[in-house]
């Protein structure tokens, strides 16, 4: 047996290997004393018993897949194809790149040498063009890979709506660390900026810029902010703590037109309104990277379609992360992408582990604005109970049914973030919180007392 040691977030679910736990978590930034210790025990594959696999992505899912494969096998062969340009990296830091919180150089997640330790090839600036999967090669940048297993963890690239002038250099979007040095280069103090799309990233983006001097303005088509992590009373907490970052936000927007020369210079609404910009990012959501797996054959949905061992319709072909749909859900966030990326990589490489899915958890990051979302977050029959409290600087809010928390929200306060992502993920029983009066004290305690 084979005894591997590792440490997860219990907020966000990043993982990582160690005698000790972090610091603080490179993702969410919870403190050492929220990540969990594991201890497991994995049977090594027998002896011959190797393979050569080839990894498609340059994200969290491909990065966690080539670990888990070299874990399980020794002598597999393990290669990485990555489009961009840069080492694999906390996708989820750009934003704190951009507010100058971290430097380029805490972007990695390893360094080279890790690599080149682990015995795991990654090839940067490669795109692939073209699987067979009959003779099981592709081709990738104008080199022939041959593979046995093939793990596609392409992720996603980010939608641009089809707005007039949405193709000026100015306007961007904020993906990779190439699009981040961008927005560095072109905002700061007096600079107007706007940001369409008001979902996490978007306000990622204008509390990043807001705390550098830039003018922001923020753009969001629907009625509150973040309408699918929050309900209506959390989001105007949250956007009043926003506009006192200096952010403006404008809320039922519709974008008409983007005028300006080369360059935009300003944002037209559909209401006649004119928003003057020097630089314009788009945070209108991402689609899943899976034209090349369609041309060869693969299963795709809205995502490529996986079984609960990652596998697709193609019995030597994985798929994991933000281009993976498994059981209809297309998660698009980090921790189901790591956990997907273990799985499938282990399983290329000869063990056998299941994905039966995650509840998903939000975190909010950059705007100094503590907030956490997981699971249900609006009442959908008469047989939830919903509990409450709301105090002058936070909000809590908590979705029970069935003696189960089914989700919750938390807003200036997230200290129970671990504990109720606890309660929901192993299902803990909590009918004596609400029997005791529907008390939201009672729930309080019952919770942090089930995770200590």
């Amino acid at each position: 047996m084979n005894s591997t040691t590792s440490w997860t977030c219990a907020v966000c679910g990043f993982s990582t290997s160690g005698k000790l736990a972090p610091v603080s978590c490179p993702v969410c930034a919870a403190p050492a004393e929220e990540f969990e210790y594991i201890k497991k025990n994995q049977e090594e594959v027998k002896s011959g018993n190797s393979e050569t696999i080839v990894i498609i992505g340059g994200g969290i899912a491909a990065l966690s897949a080539a670990t888990e494969a070299r874990r399980t096998s020794r002598d597999s062969s393990i290669t990485i194809l990555s489009k961009e340009k840069e080492l694999i990296y906390y996708r989820l830091n750009l934003t704190r790149f951009v507010a100058g919180e971290i430097s380029e150089k805490l972007l990695p997640i390893n360094p080279e040498k890790w690599y080149r330790d682990n015995k795991i090839e990654i090839h940067l600036n490669s795109e692939v063009s073209d699987i067979d999967i009959q003779l099981k090669k592709l081709q990738c940048s104008g080199k022939s890979y041959t593979y046995s297993k093939l793990i596609i963890a392409s992720g996603s690239h980010a939608f641009i709506p089809q707005i007039p002038g949405a193709d000026k250099k100015n306007v961007t979007v904020l993906r990779t660390a190439e699009d981040a040095r961008f927005i560095i280069s072109r905002s700061g103090s007096g600079k107007h900026c706007v940001i369409i799309g008001g979902g996490i990233l978007g306000l990622e983006i204008a509390g990043a810029l807001a705390v550098k001097g830039a003018k922001v303005s923020l753009l969001e088509g629907y009625g509150h902010l973040l309408p699918r992590q929050l309900n209506e009373k959390a989001s105007a907490s949250l956007e009043k703590f926003a506009c006192d970052l200096g952010i403006h936000i404008i809320k039922n927007a519709s974008v008409q037109k983007i005028h300006g020369g080369a360059n935009a210079s300003e944002v037209e609404l559909a209401d006649g309104r004119k928003i003057p910009c020097s630089l314009i990012v788009i945070a209108a959501g991402v689609r899943p990277n899976t034209w090349f797996a369609r041309t060869a054959g693969i299963t795709v949905n809205n995502g490529i379609i996986v079984d609960d061992y990652m596998r697709t319709n193609i019995s030597d072909v994985f798929a994991a992360g933000d281009c993976a749909e498994h059981r209809g859900v297309l998660y698009g966030i980090w921790s189901p992408a790591q956990i997907q990326g273990t799985i499938a990589g282990a399983n290329a490489a000869g063990a056998v582990q299941t994905f039966t899915g995650v509840p998903r958890s939000n975190m909010l990051k950059v705007l100094g604005y503590d907030l956490f979302s997981i699971g249900q977050i609006q009442i959908n029959d008469a047989s939830t109970v919903e509990l409450e409290e709301i105090g002058s600087d936070t909000y809590a809010c908590f979705l029970c049914r069935d003696g189960y928390v089914t989700g919750a929200i938390l807003c200036g306060d997230t200290s129970l973030s671990a504990a109720v992502k606890y309660a929901i993920e192993k299902k803990i029983r909590i009918e004596s919180a609400l029997d005791s009066g529907k008390s939201i004290t009672a729930l309080k305690a019952l919770l942090a007392q089930s995770k200590a």
